[in-house]
């Protein structure tokens, strides 16, 4: 353009061939083209087809020593167990340490942080001195063995690992036959992805309750009590009351229909009453709808979030609306109506505003 602007016509026309040319070649030997750069969020292999199995029933997934950190689960669209822990409520914190670790330690407070992304690496505090800690390797493996109640409850279907066996893996620990024992193999190339028979479906329909006085009562009467935590639950709230005839069985579907960051919808039908259960934390500010109709959110396991419904269909919605926010809201509007009211006023009497 310069050469142009100067009048030097045939300096400019070999200026631009040579960048055209430069251009071309540029684009015929980039693996992906130029300009089109590759997506960072390009979900490999591994989890394209990961998301096939779970896009329909919303099923966890948590990878271990390095493979598909949370913050990549979230961009790309896989649930995961673990993506932005540092920042839910710390009943979830008081449930991870005591129910998704099989070696409790005394963590300091850079391991919540950890748990975000490297499950298999703690910090336990230094003895004397809280504010300092010394690294410990936690074996994840062992983790998803002995607490599959855990990791199940929450709807974990997949394990990830590194491909290579010697990392992270070491076959000639006992705990490695126990672990591909226990969960098949179902994809191994880049990555080995484990299977979790056992992990609960994202919501289910439950009519056999038993209740506690607070969430920590609740956790542990569900995690350590033993019974089917697909079909009974611990409840805080005593208004709920077992259906009559629960001995028939109770018969039900559920399917999410609608999953976003605030609201879900679930379609569900039973044959009788009974609380639905959607395995995503309870938080004061969720709010719920049965058939259009408001109702209360219930805290179940401690933990997660149910409504009461009834028999035959229902449509339940769970949103997020805090009080708080609707306040700031209001008060935020009317100070923008006085503002508007006021500037109005000072219009008409003249005043430089």
């Amino acid at each position: 353009a310069v050469l142009f602007f100067m009048r030097k016509t045939v300096a400019g026309v070999v200026f631009m061939a040579i960048f055209l040319v430069a251009a071309f070649s540029l684009d015929t030997l980039s693996p992906r083209g130029f300009p089109s750069f590759q997506d960072p969020f390009d979900p490999p292999p591994y989890l394209q087809k990961v998301k096939k199995k779970v896009s329909v029933s919303q099923a966890r997934v948590m990878g271990a020593y390095g493979v598909l950190f949370p913050n990549f689960s979230s961009a790309v669209g896989i649930e995961d167990l673990r993506y932005i822990n540092s920042l839910v409520p710390m009943s979830f914190h008081e449930f991870r340490k005591k129910y998704l670790h099989a070696v409790n330690v005394n963590e300091t407070l850079i391991s919540v942080l950890w748990f975000t992304g490297r499950p298999e690496r703690t910090f336990e505090t230094t003895p004397g001195d809280p504010t300092k800690g010394t690294r410990f390797d936690r074996p994840v493996e062992e983790d998803f063995l002995k607490m599959e109640r855990g990791y199940s409850f929450m709807g974990v279907k997949y394990f990830i690992f590194p491909g290579d066996t010697g990392y992270g893996f070491n076959p000639g620990e006992e705990v490695f036959y126990e672990f591909i024992k226990r969960f098949p193999l179902v994809y191994n190339k880049e990555v080995m992805i484990f299977k979790n028979p056992g992990a609960l479906e994202r919501s289910f329909v439950a009519d056999d309750f038993i209740y506690a006085s607070n969430s920590e009562e609740a956790r542990k009467k569900a995690f350590e009590s033993g019974f089917d935590l697909g079909k009974k639950i611990v409840l805080e709230d005593r208004t709920a009351r077992p259906q009559d005839g629960r001995d028939a069985g109770l018969e039900y579907s559920t399917r999410i229909t609608r999953y976003e960051t605030n609201k879900v919808t679930i379609e569900a039908e039973t044959d009788r009453k009974g609380v639905l259960v959607l395995t995503d934390v309870y938080y004061p500010g969720w709010k719920a709808k049965v058939n259009g109709r408001k109702t209360t959110v219930l805290r179940v396991n401690g933990l997660v979030r149910g409504v009461r419904v009834g028999r035959g269909k229902s449509i339940v919605e769970f949103y997020y609306l805090p009080d708080r926010f609707v306040i700031g809201l209001v008060i935020s509007a009317v100070a923008f109506i006085i503002c508007i009211c006021l500037t109005y006023r000072d219009l008409r009497r003249g005043v430089d505003v």
